[in-house]
């Protein structure tokens, strides 16, 4: 397992157990030796989809997402070239990935529960 510093604060252990496939990249973001924050990405053909990107809710503000986030886009980029990344994610995320120039495709109602919609975005 390899890690490398995030933003000269932040340590971040790639690969780690919880990748299951041999396309599979997750990362774990770790501070004073407890978890903050995981995200990883796959990538099957030509098309690589983010998956499980999460900070610690206390933890939010202090710019972890954006971090891991730029470090998930920087691998997959050198992994793969360009190719298009996908991401499903709510509404209630949807405005950080913007931000990011993450792309809305569509939307569906209801899509992980009552009042919470599957927003399809891509880069």
């Amino acid at each position: 397992m390899e890690s490398i510093l995030l933003s000269g604060k932040f340590v971040i252990l790639k690969n780690s157990w919880i990748c299951t496939s041999v396309n599979c990249h997750t990362s774990v973001v770790i501070d004073k030796d407890e978890v903050v924050a995981c995200g990883g990405y796959d990538r099957e053909d030509n098309i690589a989809t983010l998956s499980w990107g999460m900070v610690e809710c206390s933890r939010h503000g202090e710019s972890i997402g954006k971090y891991l986030l730029l470090h998930r886009l920087n691998g997959i980029r050198k992994d793969y070239g360009s190719i298009t990344v996908k991401i499903y994610t709510s509404q209630h995320t949807q405005g950080f990935y913007q931000k990011y120039s993450f792309v809305p495709t569509s939307v569906e109602k209801n899509g992980y529960e009552e009042g919470l919609d599957k927003v399809y975005m891509e880069l």
